[in-house]
């Protein structure tokens, strides 16, 4: 396994659909495998969300983690630590997205640079993804 995804997540169904959606459509220009593991705090949730998840089965290598004691998001980003197979560990929270080739161009650099630790620019917003993504395309900021 080349990249563990750590998605913390509590609320928010709508979010969790545009991010895992955004890794859904994540596209490589070399061979990397990935793992999702989201980490449920269902102590502070919204009841159950195994239905939710069936719908990216078979788009996703997802594991599904469930938090004992509800202690919040760092202690969800610490069960996914310990439970990731990745040699590198991507940490995205539940209400963000990435656009199409994003981990791909971390990849890219990690494999240039035999680099311990890779980062990229974030951009901020309070749109959803399809209306976000319009609005970057609009500008010519996603070629």
């Amino acid at each position: 396994m080349d990249i563990s995804i750590v998605v913390p997540f509590h609320q928010g169904l709508h979010y969790l659909k545009d991010c895992l959606d955004s890794l859904v459509g994540q596209r490589f220009s070399s061979s990397v495998n990935f793992e999702v593991i989201l980490v449920y705090d269902r102590e502070n949730g919204q009841g159950d969300i195994l239905p939710f998840l069936e719908e990216y089965k078979s788009s996703l290598s997802l594991r599904y983690m469930e938090l004992e004691d509800g202690n919040g998001v760092v202690a969800a980003r610490n069960l996914g630590l310990v439970s990731a197979a990745g040699k590198y560990v991507y940490f995205l929270d539940s209400d963000d997205y990435l656009v199409e080739d994003s981990l791909d161009i971390l990849w890219k650099k990690v494999i240039e640079s035999s680099a311990d630790l890779v980062y990229g620019n974030r951009v901020v917003t309070r749109f959803k993804r399809h209306s976000f993504l319009q609005e970057f395309d609009r500008e010519g900021l996603l070629e």
